[in-house]
């Protein structure tokens, strides 16, 4: 009976061992993915504007003492259009990383043209 608690309990640390791996294997896999700086900062920059204009419009119609509703609907259109702002910059921000970092590894290792 002893062994029969022996050989579970190995076959337990080796399944253990072997999810450890797998579980290795996927962080190396996340961490080697990374957005570059550039983009990184227009993601950023773009939260936290969006964030204060929240703020801003917000406490501006709370001293101005704007019905709920007034205050609901300027802050929403307000998000809505300097949000979709914003993601446009960002977007075409990260299109023209991405394009960059192409054409350099292009330049760095050139592919034999096909005959």
């Amino acid at each position: 009976m002893a062994e029969n608690e022996n050989s579970s309990d190995e076959s337990q640390v080796s399944a253990d061992a072997g999810n450890n791996k797998k579980k290795k294997e996927k962080k190396k896999e996340t961490n080697d993915l990374f957005l570059p700086a550039l983009v990184e900062f227009m993601f950023t920059f773009s939260a936290i504007i969006l964030v204060l204009l929240f703020l801003t419009i917000v406490g501006t119609l709370l001293m101005t003492r704007a019905t709920l509703l007034d205050i609901i609907i300027r802050t929403g259109v307000a998000m809505l259009v300097i949000g979709g702002l914003l993601m446009l910059i960002s977007r075409q921000v990260f299109l023209d990383v991405m394009n960059t970092r192409n054409v350099v590894e292009e330049k760095l290792d050139p592919q034999p043209s096909e005959k």
